[in-house]
């Protein structure tokens, strides 16, 4: 045979697991390297020595051969236990979600309902800035003071939504008067300045009124005195130098009557421009105020369009007209 000994496959793991398990097999091989009498005087005596030698070897190359199998072999058992595990884990949690399944969607349904609430009730509290002005901060507060707070609705949080309904009501209605407050400051100040364009207008044409009858007075009298002159300088008879006298009094008369005239004229133009003022300043006031609500507005409905509930639409237009959505701007 090739090899000295021979290990039996069912006992190998069993050998090599044993403390000096393979103590028994080197002994065989020890005993019979014993029992051989090494003899070098001839040819045949130094081959059986070094068939002895490669029998050793070949015995060393076997043992360590059927060792490095059971190693590989063991290598690939953790393998196998991991992918058990694996296949345990997946079908223990499957079976974990099946039975916990009404569970999360019972808890799903409630944390839906409570971002829900705690929506409505945050919107509650989005006042108006005060720059929106007093439109905006009344057509808020009519919503809010319109919101309903039920059992149905808020369930749990239905006394937080009363106490924040009450506190911000309160607060919108301050805001409300300030804001009010501040417009009619704003309106009384408008009107003086009006006041005032009037009156530096009025004081501007009646500068305007009073050099034209100045002017018309000094040309006729200077006039009625280059006519005197005339008539003075003129050799004519008695008789005529009357006749030129009144024709140039005449005259006189006329550039009188002409310069009244042109005053009359003045005044006309004057009141005719100042009624056309007033019309187109309080057009434009009702105008630009009407243009500005008519845009809120349509935004407001532009957004509902798209599905966004009217709080969440008018809260949007408040923050791009505060200028906290960037990039994003309304064009009066």
């Amino acid at each position: 045979m090739n090899e000295l000994i021979v290990i039996p496959k069912e006992t190998a793991l069993e050998v090599f697991t044993q403390t000096n398990g393979l103590d028994s097999y080197i002994r065989q091989i020890e005993d019979e390297v014993n029992s051989f009498v090494p003899d070098i005087s001839t040819a045949k005596s130094r081959a059986a020595i070094a068939s002895i030698a490669a029998k050793i070897a070949k015995s060393k190359t076997y043992l360590d051969g059927v060792g490095k199998e059971l190693v590989d072999k063991l290598k690939e058992q953790p393998k196998l236990v991991d992918a058990e595990r694996k296949r345990m884990r997946d079908k223990l949690d499957a079976l974990k979600d099946q039975v916990r399944k009404p569970l999360t969607d019972w808890e799903n349904t409630e944390e839906s309902r409570i971002a829900e609430i705690k929506t409505v009730l945050e919107i509650m509290k989005q006042i108006p800035d005060a720059g929106f002005g007093s439109v905006a901060i009344a057509s808020h507060l009519k919503r809010l003071k319109s919101t309903v707070i039920s059992k149905e609705r808020f369930m749990e949080f239905t006394e937080d939504a009363a106490v924040i309904k009450d506190e911000y009501v309160e607060r919108c209605e301050r805001l409300l008067a300030q804001v009010e407050k501040h417009e009619e400051e704003q309106k009384e100040l408008e009107r003086l300045r009006s006041e005032k364009v009037a009156r530096e207008q009025k004081e501007h044409e009646e500068r305007l009124v009073k050099e034209a009858e100045e002017r018309g007075k000094r040309e006729a009298e200077e006039a009625a005195k280059r006519e005197i002159e005339k008539v003075q300088a003129a050799a004519f008879a008695a008789q005529e130098k009357t006749r030129i006298e009144r024709e140039a009094e005449d005259r006189a008369k006329a550039a009188v009557e002409e310069g009244k005239e042109r005053m009359r004229l003045a005044e006309e133009v004057k009141k005719e421009a100042k009624t056309k003022r007033l019309a187109q300043e309080e057009a434009a006031r009702i105008a630009n105020e009407d243009h500005r609500k008519k845009i809120i507005s349509e935004t407001i409905d532009s957004l509902i369009d798209l599905e966004f509930d009217e709080g969440h639409a008018e809260n949007i237009v408040m923050l791009i007209l505060e200028g906290k959505v960037k990039h994003v701007s309304i064009k009066f």
